[in-house]
């Protein structure tokens, strides 16, 4: 094991101890029902983390949909309007990319500490979801969600490169 992995593992298990650092005893006869009713808020959470990805992907997506629809429907004079369209488009694309995979992040984490949690409950359900989806050998959403920003850049791209061609050769008009 190299040194990044053991202090990677190191800061899961710390992770895991902090996670169950409630001892039985001190919560008495109520421990398995504030364990549960932690557990459900934790579902909710990430919950709520999807609802607000999928908020930020549509939003990402609407407002590059209008920057590509100005920037390739606008006459202009010259290239620079397309320019600069394509140049905005393509940064917010960047600014989602990083997004997605800030999210991917959070996701995975609290995805870890439903485990964990799953762990001392009678069911495992989404350790059992787990398994199954990564037997189907499917593609992850996150792969999938990725792309979208990327073929958003390309258009930009695809788009610019008309302007000029139209720009400076007469042929394309």
């Amino acid at each position: 094991m190299s040194e990044n992995e053991a202090l990677k593992h190191a800061k899961e298990q710390q992770a895991i101890d902090t996670l169950m650092s409630g001892s039985e005893a001190h919560y008495g006869d109520s421990y398995k029902d504030v364990y549960l009713t932690q557990y459900r808020d934790f579902i909710s959470s990430a919950s709520d983390i999807s609802d607000r990805r999928h908020d930020a992907n549509r939003f990402f997506s609407t407002i590059n949909s209008v920057f590509l629809l100005a920037s390739g429907l606008i006459p202009t004079e010259g290239v620079g309007f397309s320019w600069y369209v394509a140049l905005a488009g393509a940064l917010l694309c960047l600014i989602w990319m990083h997004m997605i995979a800030s999210y991917k992040e959070l996701n995975a984490a609290k995805f870890k500490v439903i485990l964990e949690m799953e762990k001392h409950l009678p069911a495992a359900t989404y350790a059992s979801e787990y398994l199954f989806k990564k037997a189907s050998a499917s593609s992850n959403l996150s792969s999938v969600e990725s792309m979208v920003p990327k073929l958003f850049i390309g258009a930009y791209f695809l788009v610019y490169v008309s302007h000029v061609f139209s720009h400076y050769f007469t042929f394309f008009q």
